[in-house]
């Protein structure tokens, strides 16, 4: 990437939502953002961020984790 991350916050309002509007808004502000010589290819990674990051969030939101105990316990290493 040409660029630092993006500074853009994530806040559930804006993250968590699935109606048109928000994400037009997003994608706006991610527009803004972008630098000047930003391709496709910058924006498409950004998105892509930006869904992993809305999964995994309702993921948390809906108990589908593991702690890091957990792992260790599950892969048997050492707990720190």
């Amino acid at each position: 990437m040409k660029y630092d991350r993006l500074k853009a916050p994530l806040n559930e309002d804006t993250v968590m939502s699935a109606n048109a509007h928000d994400i037009k808004h997003a994608l706006h502000t991610l527009a803004d953002q972008l630098p000047e010589d930003a391709t496709w290819k910058d924006v498409v990674y950004e998105i892509y961020v930006r869904q992993e990051i809305e999964a995994g969030l309702k993921d948390i939101e809906e108990g589908r984790f593991k702690t890091v105990e957990e792992v260790r316990t599950e892969y048997e290493l050492e707990n720190e």
